[in-house]
C-alpha cells in the first residue's frame, strides 16, 4: 500500500460515522507527521551513506583515468586519436565525479534539513497546548512529565470543591474548646481577678481595689501566717471574704483585754498589720483561748474593729481557701504585702 492509499484510508477513517473528535484528529495528525519526519530522516541517512560510497568509487575511477592519460601521453602517433578518445573518456570519467560532487553537496544539505525538521518537531512539542500534552504524555521527557504532574496537583489542590467545610468547622470547634479549656484551667488552678468590697482590710486594701488571686501556690505549699487569703462566706456561697491569716493549725489564739493577739500565750509582737488595737468589746469568741483545729486557720481583717472574721465565723478550713492575694492592679499598683 503506497503513501497515497494510506492517506486515503486515514481520511476515510476520519470521516466515517465513528470518526474521532477534533482533539483525536489533531493527535492522530501529529503522530502521522512525526512518523513522516522520522521516515524522511531515516531516508536522508540512507542517501548520505550511499553518496559517501559513490564518492569513494568516483575517486578510485579518477585515479585510474589519470594513470591511463599519463600512459597515452607517452605513446605513438596513433595514440593521438586514442588521446582524443582518452579525452572523451576522461570527460566521461569526470561526469560521475561532478555528479558525485553534486550528490555530496546534496548530502551535506540533507542533515541540515533533518536538523531543521527535528527543530520544528521540538518546537511543535513545546508550543502545543496543555490538552495535547496530556494526551501525548508518552512523547514527553521525564522532566516535562514531572512539571505536568505538578501542575495537575496544584490545580486539584486549589479546586474549591476540594475544601472540606465539615473538616474546617470541626477544626474551629476544637480550637474554641481548647481555648475554653485553657481559660478554665487558669481560672481554676492558676488564678483569677477579683475586687475588694468593703473596708475590713483597711489600710492594706481599700474598697474597689482590683486584685489577682494566685490559686496555684497552695497546690504545693501550705498557707503561712500573715498571708492574705480569699474564701467563701459560710452563710452565702456567692459572697467571699478576704482576710489575713493569724493563727495556724494546732495553735492557741487569744485576744487580751489590752487589745493584743496572743499565740500560745505569747503576744504576737510582729503583727504590724493591724490598723489599731482591738477594742475589748470586739474580741468575740477569741475573748477566751481558741485552739485552731488541724487543717484550719484563724483569720482577722486588718481593720480589726470593723471586720467580720474568725472572731464571729470561727476558724476556716484550708479546703475553703480559694487562693492568695498577691497583686493589685488599681492604685498602688504592685505586689501586696
Amino acid at each position: 500500500m503506497n503513501e497515497e492509499e494510506q492517506r486515503q484510508e486515514a481520511l476515510d477513517e476520519l470521516f466515517s460515522p465513528d470518526a474521532p473528535t477534533e482533539r483525536e484528529k489533531a493527535r492522530l495528525e501529529k503522530k502521522r507527521e512525526k512518523a513522516r519526519l522520522k521516515a524522511e530522516k531515516k531516508k536522508a541517512k540512507a542517501e548520505n551513506k550511499e553518496n559517501k560510497e559513490d564518492d569513494t568509487a568516483s575517486e578510485g575511477a579518477g585515479d585510474r583515468d589519470t594513470d591511463a592519460e599519463s600512459a597515452d601521453e607517452g605513446g605513438a602517433d596513433a595514440g593521438d586519436t586514442e588521446n582524443g578518445n582518452g579525452d572523451l573518456n576522461g570527460h566521461g570519467s569526470t561526469e560521475p565525479t561532478v555528479d558525485g560532487a553534486e550528490k555530496t553537496a546534496a548530502t551535506k544539505k540533507t542533515p541540515d534539513t533533518a536538523k531543521t525538521s527535528d527543530t520544528e518537531e521540538a518546537s511543535d512539542e513545546e508550543t502545543s497546548d496543555d490538552d495535547d500534552t496530556e494526551d501525548d504524555e508518552e512523547y514527553l521527557s521525564a522532566r516535562q512529565r514531572r512539571k505536568l504532574e505538578r501542575k495537575r496537583r496544584n490545580k486539584e489542590k486549589n479546586k474549591p470543591e476540594n475544601i472540606n467545610i465539615v473538616k474546617e468547622l470541626v477544626n474551629l470547634l476544637v480550637y474554641i474548646l481548647a481555648v475554653m479549656l485553657l481559660c478554665w484551667l487558669i481560672l481554676t488552678f492558676v488564678g483569677q481577678r477579683t475586687e475588694v468590697s468593703g473596708n475590713s482590710m483597711n489600710d492594706t486594701l481599700t474598697d474597689g481595689d482590683s486584685l489577682w488571686i494566685n490559686k496555684f501556690t497552695y497546690l504545693f505549699d501550705e498557707p503561712e501566717r500573715y498571708d492574705i487569703v480569699v474564701f467563701p462566706a459560710k452563710d452565702d456561697d456567692d459572697k467571699y471574704y478576704i482576710k489575713r491569716i493569724i493563727g495556724l493549725p494546732g495553735e492557741t489564739v487569744w485576744i487580751g483585754e489590752d487589745g493584743l493577739v496572743y499565740i500560745n500565750g505569747e503576744p504576737l509582737e510582729d503583727d504590724t498589720y493591724g490598723k489599731e488595737l482591738i477594742d475589748e468589746t470586739r474580741r468575740g469568741i477569741a475573748a477566751t483561748e481558741i485552739t485552731v483545729p488541724e487543717n484550719c486557720y484563724f483569720v482577722l481583717g486588718d481593720n480589726r474593729n470593723n471586720s467580720r472574721d474568725s472572731r464571729v465565723i470561727g476558724c476556716i478550713s484550708d479546703g475553703d481557701i480559694i487562693g492568695k492575694a498577691v497583686f493589685r492592679f488599681s492604685k498602688d499598683f504592685g505586689k501586696i504585702e
